[in-house]
């Protein structure tokens, strides 16, 4: 009698255990832009010291582009390829319009090694990416995602968008397979760029993201008891945000229209460097800028100008609400300009701040070790879903539109 009682006491424990590790399981990564761990410690330290939020060191450069494909690849942008913020034909090229539909949806084969979302497809989960950077199209010809692919609108990445479409997959998950979620909202950093990271505007809009990721949290808990599912949340970002004071800044516009170039010449700048994607200067245009800027080349091979002192900083916005008055001598000057940046600029010798960190922070799930750079958070995805991310390394460069191994 009591061998029998064993016995059953040991089947069932088996039966439980057996049943707890064979649950549908969900890993939802969820980056919220420009929220910076530094920021969040002056504006809301309560937060991040009570929801245990920790620094996620961003790679080189840490730009909105580049963090996203580490994100999503494993991988530093000197293995992913990505550099910069936005894709010009083949070539990667600088920032120029927000309007562009592939700005946070840039396509997936300029990833020069396989993001998790290929191999996640390859070994039969069910993959879902909401508007995350770098994930547009399929990579090298093959299938990365089973939801269809997304033109970027704002409209789309707002915390109660981008919470809500997440909230929806999960429940409407037929739990066939397990599954991977990569989810992108705006967080902080159109906000934290147009008006600082401090500024009220940007604190008022994180009080509103705590608000909606607070209610969203309960509805995943309460949804994943309900329906006995494992879910885990990570929530992340790719770079923090600074604000720095410069002596003068150069409306770059207004310079391009007092030197005498084309109305409709394409430009792209950043706050330490200025290029013209898709044109051909002239000789006498090459001149006119050499003799105002340094000259450099972008990591794409393109003409790149930076300016002469370190105290000078590059805008395409209208400079009233930053700077104090107009130099009469050179109109396209403005003087005490204060300007907001995300992570750093690309080229070290100009860079004003180190790297800033972006956030990590697990609310829902197992608790793991939080990873401290970027690079770590693919083997811990993979991990949880039991993702082989083994063999990344033996697939060529992706320009070559198919899977070729080095076997």
């Amino acid at each position: 009698m009591n061998v029998f009682l064993l016995l059953a006491t040991t089947l069932s424990s088996f039966f439980i255990l057996s049943s707890e590790s064979e649950k549908p399981k969900a890993v939802i990564v969820m980056s919220l832009d420009g929220i910076g761990y530094q920021q969040l410690q002056k504006i809301d330290g309560g937060f991040t010291t009570v929801n245990q939020v920790t620094p996620l060191k961003p790679g080189n450069p840490s730009l909105t582009f580049p963090g996203h494909a580490t994100l999503a690849t494993g991988v530093s942008p000197a293995q992913h390829g990505v550099f910069l913020n936005r894709l010009s034909g083949a070539d990667y090229s600088f920032i120029q319009s927000k309007e562009d539909s592939e700005l946070y949806s840039g396509l997936a084969d300029r990833l020069r090694v396989p993001p998790i979302w290929f191999f996640a497809k390859q070994q039969g989960l069910e993959v879902f990416i909401h508007q995350w950077a770098m994930s547009k199209g399929q990579w090298c010809g093959n299938d990365i995602r089973d939801n269809a692919d997304q033109d970027f609108s704002y409209e789309d990445v707002t915390i109660e968008k981008t919470t809500s479409i997440t909230l929806e997959k999960i429940k409407n998950w037929n739990k066939q397979k397990n599954l991977l979620i990569y989810s992108y909202g705006v967080g902080l950093d159109q906000l934290g760029h147009i008006h600082g990271p401090f500024a009220t505007e940007t604190v008022n809009e994180w009080q509103n993201i705590k608000s909606k990721l607070d209610s969203f949290i309960s509805d995943i808990k309460t949804f994943a008891n309900e329906s006995n599912i494992d879910v885990s949340l990570y929530i992340v970002s790719d770079h923090g945000m600074y604000e720095n004071w410069f002596s003068e800044s150069i409306d770059i516009k207004h310079y391009l229209q007092i030197k005498g170039f084309p109305d409709d010449i394409p430009f792209a700048a950043r706050p330490k460097v200025f290029a013209f994607p898709g044109y051909t200067l002239s000789q006498e245009q090459l001149s006119i800028l050499m003799t105002d800027f340094k000259i450099v080349q972008a990591p794409n091979g393109l003409l790149a100008f930076q300016p002469k002192s370190e105290d000078q900083v590059f805008s395409i916005v209208p400079q009233s609400d930053d700077c104090s008055e107009q130099s009469t001598d050179t109109p396209y000057l403005w003087t005490k300009c204060k300007i907001f940046g995300g992570g750093h600029h690309v080229y070290k010798e100009t860079v004003h701040q180190s790297h800033l960190d972006g956030i990590f922070w697990q609310p829902i799930g197992k608790k793991r070790p939080a990873p401290h750079l970027q690079t770590d958070l693919v083997p811990l995805v993979a991990s949880d879903l039991n993702i082989d991310i083994s063999k990344q390394n033996e697939y060529k460069a992706c320009e070559i539109r198919k899977i070729e191994t080095t076997e």
